[in-house]
């Protein structure tokens, strides 16, 4: 993941400067001090996902960039948490058909439309089994619509919901559902951990929507 990440060393830290941008010019303290916000949300997924923090490190290290922009620039939910700062524009949708026994999905990413800043990922772990998803420049694999070695495929979907708090950011939630084995697993980390953000989730699995 690190040689990946240098590869798009210049594109990562475009986005990390525009998230810190962003940050300084919106954050209003609503909720706290932005850095004990950061740290009360990283100590939590850490506690949760300490693979996937080692994996951010590993984007931050590729990047040349510090962890705590990569992490924030993970945590997308972070100004809408600390309201009134709504993100505006188009947002993603899935379309699901069935057709005999299966389903016929499409997905549009509107998320940053008009960006060239999408690429497809395909992951191989040295245990066996991995993954192929959309994926973005600097951020956690899933948050967007993969399918791993098991079979099983998620679309996800942008929604702005009322209970906001600090809390584990959703690239975490969708990161571990890319490697949930079935829908149990994959319904358990999305209602488990102490999100700060909600979202649509659509699973598919052999015929199963």
């Amino acid at each position: 993941m690190s040689a990946l990440r240098k590869a798009f060393r210049r594109e990562i830290r475009h986005y990390v400067a525009h998230n810190n941008r962003m940050l300084s010019t919106h954050w209003t303290g609503r909720i706290g001090n932005l850095q004990d916000v950061l740290d009360q949300s990283l100590a939590r997924s850490i506690r949760a996902f300490p693979r996937y923090v080692e994996e951010l490190d590993g984007v931050a290290h590729g990047a040349g960039a510090p962890f705590l922009d990569i992490y924030s620039l993970n945590y997308i939910e972070l100004l809408e948490i600390d309201a009134p700062y709504t993100r505006s524009g188009d947002n993603c949708s899935t379309v699901t058909v069935p057709r005999n026994s299966h389903y016929i999905v499409g997905h549009n990413e509107d998320w940053t439309s008009g960006q060239n800043d999408v690429y497809l990922l395909r992951a191989r772990y040295p245990t066996g089994g991995g993954f192929v998803c959309l994926a973005y420049f600097g951020y956690l694999p899933g948050m967007s619509a993969g399918v791993n070695s098991h079979g099983l495929f998620h679309a996800i979907n942008y929604l702005s919901p009322r209970d906001r708090r600090v809390g584990i950011p959703r690239t975490f939630i969708t990161r571990a559902i890319l490697d949930a084995p079935d829908f149990k697993t994959a319904i358990h980390i999305a209602r488990a951990h102490y999100r700060s953000f909600g979202q649509s989730i659509n699973l598919f699995k052999h015929g199963q929507f």
